[in-house]
């Protein structure tokens, strides 16, 4: 893959939003920054995120409203779900809603780095399958 990934971190936390996104960009990649829902629904009118990374609980819309937003318009997205009060219940929850997985703050950088390859990983099986699919009715 050529292109340089895109991701979009969702939070109305200042430190976790430019924490997250810091990390994010020194793997390389390029990262937006929203402090709420509305605003990473505004962005990706603009542009294509590959992941987002989204806080459960903000002001206004939330995190899982935010999440069947992007399912429902923008599947090829992959979403993160991350929260300060990781539950059993909210991880059922996110992933019930389509989340591709769960993060509980604070994060440890070790986690995080084998969470993003493996959510790198299912981006390019996806991207293959969807390149073999089109390829097939050629």
């Amino acid at each position: 893959m050529s292109r340089k990934q895109r991701f979009m971190v969702v939070d109305d936390e200042l430190i976790v939003r430019e924490s997250l996104a810091a990390w994010l960009e020194q793997e390389g990649a390029t990262v937006a920054k929203a402090p709420s829902a509305e605003e990473a629904l505004k962005l990706m009118e603009q542009n294509f995120y590959d992941i987002l990374f989204v806080d459960i609980k903000m002001p206004g819309m939330g995190g899982f409203s935010l999440l069947e937003e992007v399912k429902k318009h923008y599947p090829a997205t992959l979403v993160v779900i991350i929260t300060a009060y990781g539950t059993v219940e909210h991880a059922v929850e996110a992933l019930r809603l389509g989340a591709n997985d769960f993060l509980v703050k604070p994060f440890d950088p070790d986690s995080l780095g084998l969470l993003l390859a493996k959510l790198m990983e299912h981006k390019k099986l996806l991207e293959e399958a969807q390149y073999f699919r089109a390829e097939a009715t050629k």
